[in-house]
């Protein structure tokens, strides 16, 4: 939706912060996820969640009337707190259930997160561009008036069949009983180097040349769904690997991919054939997303492993709020450059 957003907005080099503010509110929230479960209960916690998510994506109808900070404060804000709130909490609720299948339960719930795209990119763009628009050349925006018309009105759309697939999650959530539980008032979380490590496996800055090596939109929302393909099965296949190997081994395995295709991807812009640069930018695409899929199998699985799933929701919280530090500072030292290398977000 980013470039959609600033099309409209006529807004280029800010898109950013609409990134970079929403994951800063994810990490925050999904601590408080997990207070806000053991003083209101989780179904509260989830339904408080949804309400929010939704309805920010609903509010984006008017404020991407209003401009960029009111976007960001409904589409970035809003959007991030209802995340935040209840994916820890839900994640708990999981594992809790299957506690010797973690990595698999993990993977299969992050996974369908990871395959949104997969059914809100195609409706996005067939809502939005079904004549298959180019951007202007000079300016990198679309300006097709009728294009531009019909961009407020998929928050609408997206919105709406977002409050139903949540209306069915809320109804179908339920809380495995406990013979016993250890008050949480006894439990003791240490902080100590080796857990450290995985706020370092969660910050990372990669690279994207779609946008300005390929003006093709519809080619870039293929790209874009077939990426949801990988970053969901992604997901699946990191939990069933870390249920077999150990979560050091699976995490360098899961590295080294991540490493190689970050460092290769730019030199795809050494490519002079357009076809063929078409074919390696999806393939490093589905090997960047299903490398990076295994940060959101493998880091709940070992949290819960270390801390007990009763202490999940919270502890991996701040986990996950390791996106809010190092991962922006590269975001705001790239995005004045305005050159070929620009940030890019798989969450996005």
């Amino acid at each position: 939706m980013i470039p959609y957003i600033t099309s409209y907005l006529r807004d280029s080099g800010n898109e950013v912060f609409l990134s970079a503010v929403a994951l800063a509110f994810q990490g925050f929230s999904m601590p408080l996820g997990g207070l806000f479960v053991r003083k209101v209960g989780f179904r509260i916690t989830a339904i408080l969640s949804c309400s929010i998510q939704s309805l920010g994506i609903i509010l984006t109808y008017w404020t991407i009337k209003a401009g960029l900070i009111a976007v960001i404060f409904t589409y970035s804000v809003m959007m991030a707190i209802g995340f935040g709130l209840a994916y820890s909490v839900v994640l708990q609720l999981a594992v809790m259930w299957f506690p010797h299948k973690r990595g698999l339960v993990v993977g299969l719930i992050v996974g369908g997160f990871g395959a949104g795209s997969l059914i809100f990119s195609p409706i996005q763009y067939a809502f939005i561009n079904p004549e298959n628009k180019k951007v202007n050349n000079i300016t990198q925006f679309f300006d097709d008036p009728d294009l531009l018309d019909r961009i407020p009105y998929v928050f609408l759309l997206c919105g709406g069949i977002i409050v139903v697939i949540q209306t069915i999650g809320c109804i179908l959530l339920r809380q495995k009983p406990e013979r016993k539980s250890v008050s949480p008032e006894h439990v003791i979380v240490y902080i100590i180097p080796d857990r450290l490590l995985m706020y370092y496996c969660l910050v990372q800055v990669s690279i994207k040349f779609g946008a300005t090596l390929v003006n093709d939109d519809y080619y870039l929302t293929i790209v874009a769904t077939m990426s949801a393909i990988f970053n969901a099965g992604g997901r699946i296949c990191w939990g069933l690997i870390v249920d077999k190997l150990s979560f050091k081994l699976s995490i360098y395995l899961m590295l080294g991919l991540w490493c190689f295709s970050q460092i290769t991807f730019p030199f795809l812009s050494k490519v002079s054939s357009i076809n063929t640069v078409k074919a390696l930018y999806a393939l490093w695409v589905a090997l960047l997303f299903f490398s990076f899929s295994g940060t959101f199998v493998l880091m709940p699985t070992a949290t819960s492993k270390i801390f007990k799933p009763i202490n999940m929701s919270i502890v991996y919280g701040f986990v996950f709020s390791a996106f809010v530090s190092l991962p922006h500072s590269f975001d705001f030292f790239y995005s004045p450059l305005e050159a070929s290398v620009v940030l890019f977000c798989p969450s996005t």
